[in-house]
């Protein structure tokens, strides 16, 4: 896997959301951009939108607990 910190979509990701909603949370950000970047060429399998749907389920339930 690539070094995240030296990704310039990443980074473009991360600066935008600081700028627009700046209470989302960075790692949230991080593991989405992971996600669609791992499975970005299969467009026709589910994995991508599960893993993300499971991923959003998560910060939600973490963001309720607390």
């Amino acid at each position: 896997m690539t070094d995240n910190s030296q990704d310039m979509g990443l980074k473009a990701l991360l600066g935008s959301a600081e700028e627009l909603e700046p209470t989302l949370s960075p790692g949230l950000i991080e593991a989405a951009y992971v996600i669609e970047r791992t499975h970005q060429f299969n467009r026709e399998s589910p994995i991508a939108s599960q893993e993300l749907g499971k991923l959003i389920e998560e910060y939600i339930g973490a963001d309720d607990q607390g």
